[in-house]
C-alpha cells in the first residue's frame, strides 16, 4: 500500500478520465459503432469502412507488395517491413475492438458501475493519481509517435533541399509512377495524412487497453485502503463504552462484529469483481498484446539496423526513425509496466491485511480474512498469448532479444 498515492497533491480530475479520452478518439475514428440505433449504426459502419480503407487499407496493400518485391534485399525489407507490421497489428486491434464491442462495453459498465465507484469520494486523491498516470502514459506515447510521423511527412521537403526530387515519406509499391506530378503530390498527401491519423488511432487503442489495466490496479489500491480502514470508525476503548453496563456493552460488541464482517464481505465482493475484470481483459486482449510484443521486437531490430545501414543522412528521416524506435519501445513498456503493477498490487494485498485491526475482530472475521489471504498466495499474472508474462523483466528480455537480432543482422551483412 503506497502512502504517497493517498497523500498526493495532484489536481482532482474525473475518475478514469484517461479511458474517456482514449474511447473518445476511438469513437471519432470509426471504431466504436453505436449498439442500439440500427440506422445510425449502418451509417457509422459505412464511415468505419471508408476511414479504415483510407487510413490502413491502401497502406497495407502497397506495403505488402513492396515487401514481397523487396524479398532478398535486407536493407529494403528493413526500410519497409516495420511500418507494414505496425499497420498489420493496428488492423488486428481494430478488428478485435469492433468484434468484441459488447464484451468491452460490459467492462466499461463495470468501470462506471457502483462496485468500482463506491469509494471514489473517499479516496479521490488515489483515483485522480491513477487517472493522471494513464493520461501521462498516453501523452508520452503519443508524443513519440507524433514526432516520428511528422518527421516522416517532412522527408520529401528535406530530400528536395538535399537535391533529391520527389521522394515519398514511406516506401511502397504503386500501380503508377509516384515520382511524377501530380501523382507524387497526391501520394505524399495521402501518406502524410493517413499515417498521422493512424498514429493517433493506434496510440488511442493501446492507451485504452492499458487504461483498463490501470483501472484494475487502482481498484486494488482502493481495496487495500478499505480493508485497512475496517474497525477504525468504531472505538471500543472510548470512555463512552466503558461507562455502559455489561449488557449494553455486549450488544454493542455484537453490533460492532456484525458491521465489521459486513464491511469485510463488501471487500471480498470487490476483490472478486477485480479478478473477474482482469480475467476478461486477459481473455479479450491476450492475443493482441502477444502479437504486439513480438512484432515490436522485430520492428526495433529492423529500424535500428536500417539506421545503421544509412550512408546518406536526411535529418528528418533519421529523427523520425529514432523517434519511431522510441515509440515502439514505449509501447512495449506500457503493457509490461501495467501488467507488472497488477502483479505487485495483488502481492501487497496480504501486507495491507496485516495493517488493519484484525486482532480486535471476531473469530468469524478472522477465518474469512484468512481465506482471503490464502487467495493472495496465488499470483495475479497477466500473460501475452498465455505464454509470456507482462512484467518489467519481460520488457528487458524483449529489448535484449531485439538487440541480439540486430547484432546478428549486422554481423551477417558485414561478412557478405
Amino acid at each position: 500500500m503506497d502512502l504517497s498515492k493517498s497523500e498526493t497533491t495532484v489536481r482532482k480530475v474525473e475518475p478514469n478520465l484517461h479511458l474517456k479520452v482514449s474511447l473518445g478518439i476511438i469513437r471519432y475514428m470509426g471504431t466504436w459503432p453505436p449498439q442500439n440505433e440500427k440506422v445510425y449504426r449502418f451509417v457509422y459502419m459505412i464511415y468505419t469502412v471508408t476511414f479504415l480503407a483510407f487510413m490502413l487499407g491502401i497502406y497495407l496493400f502497397v506495403q505488402s507488395i513492396n515487401v514481397v518485391l523487396s524479398w532478398g534485399n535486407l536493407s529494403k525489407i528493413a526500410s519497409g517491413a516495420p511500418i507494414f507490421m505496425t499497420n498489420a497489428v493496428h488492423a488486428y486491434k481494430f478488428i478485435i475492438i469492433v468484434r468484441y464491442q459488447k464484451r468491452i462495453q460490459e467492462l466499461l459498465n463495470t468501470v462506471h458501475g457502483p462496485m468500482f465507484n463506491q469509494h471514489n469520494l473517499r479516496h479521490e486523491r488515489i483515483v485522480s493519481w491513477y487517472a493522471w498516470q494513464g493520461i501521462f502514459h498516453h501523452a508520452a506515447y503519443q508524443s513519440f509517435g507524433t514526432f516520428a510521423v511528422i518527421c516522416w511527412g517532412c522527408i520529401p521537403i528535406a530530400a528536395f533541399l538535399d537535391g533529391n526530387n520527389n521522394r515519398l515519406p514511406l516506401d511502397g509499391w504503386y500501380p503508377y509512377d509516384a515520382t511524377k506530378s501530380p501523382a507524387f503530390e497526391i501520394t505524399w498527401s495521402h501518406q502524410s495524412v493517413a499515417i498521422i491519423l493512424g498514429c493517433i488511432h493506434n496510440v488511442a487503442m493501446d492507451a485504452f487497453i492499458t487504461g483498463l489495466m490501470n483501472v484494475a490496479s487502482c481498484q486494488f489500491e482502493l481495496l487495500k485502503w478499505n480493508i485497512v480502514a475496517i474497525g477504525n470508525d468504531q472505538n471500543q476503548d472510548s470512555k463512552f463504552t466503558k461507562k455502559l453496563s455489561k449488557s449494553n456493552n455486549y450488544f454493542l460488541q455484537m453490533n460492532y462484529d456484525d458491521q465489521s464482517y459486513a464491511e469485510l464481505r463488501k471487500c471480498i465482493q470487490h476483490n472478486l469483481a477485480i479478478f473477474e475484470f482482469v480475467a476478461e481483459i486477459q481473455d479479450l486482449f491476450s492475443t493482441v498484446i502477444s502479437m504486439q510484443l513480438f512484432v515490436n521486437c522485430l520492428i526495433i531490430c529492423f529500424t535500428t539496423f536500417y539506421i545503421s545501414q544509412l550512408t546518406e543522412y536526411l535529418p528528418a528521416e533519421l529523427a523520425g526513425n529514432i523517434s519511431y524506435t522510441c515509440c515502439m519501445t514505449y509501447q512495449i513498456y506500457i503493457y509490461c509496466w501495467n501488467g507488472n503493477e497488477l502483479y505487485l498490487q495483488n502481492q501487497s494485498f496480504a501486507q495491507a491485511i496485516y495493517m488493519g485491526k484484525w486482532w480486535k475482530q471476531s473469530e468469524r472475521y478472522k477465518r474469512s480474512l484468512h481465506i482471503v489471504m490464502l487467495r493472495t498466495c496465488r499470483p495475479l499474472i497477466l500473460t501475452a498469448g498465455y505464454f509470456m508474462t507482462l512484467s518489467v523483466s519481460t520488457f528487458m528480455a524483449i529489448i535484449k532479444m531485439s538487440y541480439s537480432m540486430f547484432t546478428l543482422l549486422r554481423s551477417s551483412t558485414e561478412n557478405i
